[in-house]
């Protein structure tokens, strides 16, 4: 025997009682079956999340969209050296960082592009590769 709240007065009232003791409503009476089918399906999703690969896919989108900001703001940290007056070594230190971003990203497009940026800025700075 459980206590559950009366849905009319809010006063306690016994799973088994026919009507609340204090206002004298009768209990709603849930669908077992329903319930059931709605508990079970709520384990089958929860479980396909965590083992049917969505919890995986979730994972990974955000794990790469990390590494996309991350690649962002290396590009605009290296504008932030060029604007304000570094020397060609901090540069080219910048233009490997930012290549490096996009590696670990595996931006292959935009690594070829910052690689080739850094080889450049990194020549200019007395440091070819």
């Amino acid at each position: 025997m459980a206590l559950i709240k009366c849905h009319e007065c809010g006063g306690e009232v016994s799973t088994e009682a026919d009507k609340c003791p204090k206002c004298g409503a009768a209990p709603k009476k849930g669908s077992g079956v329903l319930s059931g089918i709605g508990g079970g399906l709520v384990i089958l999703l929860v479980l396909w999340y965590f083992f049917g690969g969505g919890f995986i896919q979730t994972s990974k989108k955000t794990v790469d969209d990390i590494y996309g900001q991350v690649s962002r703001d290396a590009v605009t940290q290296y504008k932030m050296v060029k604007r304000n007056g570094a020397t060609p070594v901090e540069v080219c230190v910048q233009a490997g960082m930012v290549s490096t971003a996009f590696l670990q990203a595996k931006d292959e497009l935009n690594y070829k592009r910052w690689a080739d940026q850094e080889r450049s800025d990194c020549a200019k700075a007395g440091m070819p590769k």
